[in-house]
């Protein structure tokens, strides 16, 4: 059946009729009545006919039912047509007949589909670690899931359907019977709520937050309701320390005060924010509250606003959270500056997390301090630098020293009448310069309508044409600006930094070469513990970034390496150690690894001091490598067989063990020698059967095994047999011979290569 929900609603509004209205008039839900028309939900029939008579219009209008009228004019049809049908198709009938009996057989299996159902229904409700019960349309349980048993203290074991709470022991009567009548009335007037708090099951003194939800079947009619509930006592109690701390706080007339909880996502709850602090800040709660800006960013001065938001944001990411302390500038709505003095501290209750802030007004405190500053610098500053100060207001020199005349080559006279872009700065760097100049003429603006000293410093590093020389030479000019008794002054301190920048470029050229490197430099000062220079190799070897190397003290930017041979350990340390020398290799452990370097150090002098130079090379394969011969030598040496371990790469015996001296007679040093030939040991008639063999699993990277007769140092011919194999380690080839004596038969390859 088809249902045309919007078509009632056109029908209703032409009547000028509210469905408040119609609800009552027609005596059903609002609700329902809702639900039909955005067609969430169809009407039963009688429904549908009593909307139609009640609008006076017909059913088809609204539905594609028949209406009665017409359905009376073809009833004697329709009977004629019954009637032919069942003399005339008795087959038809009897299918009918099957069809009826099919369905009867599966509504006889609806029973267990319901039970199926419900152990659904329970299996989910035990997963919820929340108390929930479910009621009937008579307010008696259902079901109720474990959490709700553990709340009322009962056993889960102990059946609760088809009970009340009044049923129920472990519930006070008067609790018990309070919650069972407000049940009746919510499914009585068909009425849900949501997050109601009060004690409800518990004692006076706990808080419970509830939700109870009226159940619906398919037909829109009410069979029963779903209760859940939350223990939120800690909550409560918290908050009730809260309010007790706030109320407290907004009475202090000292300081201003602001109180603020850290919600999820960085968002911000303000708790108290007080008078005081309405009358410093200029601020109000509701504008705490209203903007998604947080009004400090609009409200602290810009030269202040990115270090204090900054130092703000480390603090909270610092998981000590200690107290923190600034100072800062803010502009006011009536465009006043004012200092102000801040400090944080962190408070945490439970699970939840407070900011508290108070903040005293030091304008006065800060103005008698930079005026006594102010007046010591101005007039009192030591000139071993150029230095002129400048009146703004007169467009005039009131002081001009030598220092500066001999920086730039010019008299404060010609440079008086001398363009300063055109005629003095070098002329790749006049524009850039003169945009700069231009953004702190306008920045400058503001400073000129104060009546208060104020200071504005820059630094600016540019190139010359000296006036007498005419060499090109860097200057740096920091630039002051002070307003007083209404009269804006510059000062610029000048320095002729040519020699440094020479300086610069000599050690970042140098700087270049030594990053190209295949082992560590790192340039080190004993007198300040840091290092003014390392190369990426150093920062590879020790595990660590490049950046920020300077602040860190000698270990710090060595990772704490740890040197595990205790005897050279004094070696590693950067005050003890032999200079102009090459230094063991050190194990260290480096950031949790280990590592073998090796460092050859040597005084120098760096920028004026004296350092240290380092060069440190990883050896730590290397070292590896050796360790590894060792191990295999001592295990030769335990060996009964004779044994030798052979460097094809560098045709050179590594070592042979005492076994194989006592079957062959030659030691280690005859087999190096020179003139020594192996083909002369081995005897002539099994010369070229061994090395066919040798070469075979020299290019197999194989082994083989063969015996043979060699010659005994003493002249003897003795019988042996011998298993070689090839080897190749860290792009090294050698040679593993085991060796015994035999006085087996013939010479014969035993296992090929």
């Amino acid at each position: 059946m088809n249902f045309y929900g919007n078509n009632l609603k056109q029908i209703r509004v032409k009547s000028k009729l509210s469905r408040k209205q119609v609800a009552n008039l027609a005596d059903i839900s609002e609700h329902s009545l809702r639900a039909w028309e955005i067609e969430t939900r169809i009407p039963k029939e009688t429904d549908i006919r009593m909307l139609a008579d009640f609008f006076k219009v017909s059913v088809t209008e609204i539905s594609d039912l028949t209406d009665i009228n017409i359905k009376k004019q073809y009833q004697s049809k329709e009977n004629e047509f019954w009637d032919k049908f069942v003399s005339n198709d008795n087959s038809m009938i009897n299918e009918l007949a099957d069809s009826i009996n099919y369905f009867n057989e599966k509504f006889s299996q609806l029973p267990k589909c319901i039970e199926d159902a419900s152990s659904k229904v329970y299996h989910i409700l035990s997963s919820v670690d929340v108390p929930v019960y479910v009621k009937d349309s008579q307010g008696k349980f259902l079901t109720a899931n474990n959490s709700f048993h553990k709340l009322i203290g009962s056993d889960f074991s102990e059946l609760v359907h088809g009970l009340t709470e009044t049923d129920i022991s472990q519930i006070p009567f008067l609790k018990a019977k309070k919650n069972y009548l407000e049940d009746i009335e919510l499914i009585s007037k068909e009425i849900s709520y949501k997050d109601k708090i009060g004690p409800y099951f518990l004692d006076e003194g706990n808080f419970l937050k509830a939700t109870k939800k009226i159940v619906r079947d398919i037909d829109n009619n009410v069979t029963g309701l779903v209760a859940t509930f939350v223990d939120i006592t800690k909550l409560k109690q918290q908050q009730l320390s809260l309010d007790l701390f706030h109320s407290s706080l907004m009475q202090n007339q000292h300081y201003g005060i602001m109180f603020k909880e850290i919600l999820p996502e960085g968002k911000a709850n303000y708790l108290a924010f007080n008078k005081k602090a309405e009358e410093i800040l200029d601020w109000k709660l509701e504008d705490l509250k209203q903007n998604h800006i947080n009004p400090r960013i609009k409200t602290i001065h810009p030269d202040d606003c990115n270090r204090i938001i900054s130092e703000s944001d480390k603090a909270k990411l610092n998981k000590k959270l200690k107290p923190q302390l600034w100072k800062y500038r803010i502009i006011k709505k009536n465009k006043e500056i004012r200092w102000i003095r801040e400090s944080m501290s962190f408070y945490q209750a439970g699970d939840r997390k407070f900011y508290f802030i108070h903040f005293s007004d030091i304008t006065e405190e800060v103005k008698s301090k930079e005026m006594q500053d102010l007046t010591q610098e101005f007039f009192n500053i030591e000139l071993q630098h150029g230095l002129w100060c400048y009146n703004e207001n007169e467009h005039k020199f009131i002081f001009f020293n030598k220092s500066h005349e001999d920086n730039y080559g010019y008299t404060i006279k010609e440079q008086m009448e001398m363009n300063f872009y055109k005629d003095i700065v070098y002329p790749d760097d006049v524009d850039w310069l003169y945009r700069i100049r231009i953004g702190y003429a306008n920045e400058l603006k503001e400073l000129r309508k104060l009546n208060k000293i104020i200071n504005y410093e820059k630094i600016d590093i540019f190139r010359i044409i000296h006036g007498k020389t005419k060499e090109i030479r860097w200057i740096k000019e920091s630039l002051k600006w002070v307003v007083k008794n209404n009269v804006l002054y510059s000062m610029c301190i000048s320095e002729d930094i040519t020699i440094e920048k020479a300086k610069e470029e000599e050690i970042k050229q140098l700087y270049s070469c030594f990053e190209d490197l295949s082992i560590g430099v790192a340039i080190y000062n004993p007198a300040t513990d840091r290092y003014l220079y390392v190369n990426q190799k150093v920062c590879d070897i020790f595990e660590r970034s490049k950046e920020n190397y300077a602040t860190l003290t000698y270990n710090e930017f060595k990772n704490k390496a740890q040197v595990f041979d205790p005897e050279l350990e004094s070696l590693f340390k950067p005050t003890k150690f032999p200079v102009n020398k090459d230094l063991k290799p050190l194990g260290i452990i480096a950031n949790g690894i280990h590592k073998y370097i090796k460092i050859k150090r040597n005084w120098t002098i760096y920028n004026n001091q004296k350092c240290i130079i380092e060069y440190i090379e990883d050896v730590t394969e290397q070292i590896k490598h050796e360790q590894e011969i060792t191990a295999l030598r001592s295990l030769a040496e335990l060996s009964p067989d004779g044994m030798f371990f052979y460097n094809f790469t560098d045709q050179k015996y590594i070592f042979i063990n005492k076994a194989l001296e006592d079957i062959q007679g030659y030691s280690i040093n005859d087999f190096n020698y020179k003139e020594f030939q192996w083909k002369d040991v081995v005897y002539k008639d099994d010369v070229e059967m061994y090395f066919n063999e040798f070469n075979k699993a020299r290019f197999k990277n194989g082994s083989f095994k063969i015996r043979l007769r060699v010659h005994h140092k003493n002249g003897n011919v003795i019988k042996i047999e011998e298993t070689t194999k090839w080897l190749t380690l860290k792009n090294i080839t050698y040679v593993l011979g085991i060796v015994r004596e035999t006085q087996a038969g013939n010479s014969k390859i035993l296992q090929p290569a």
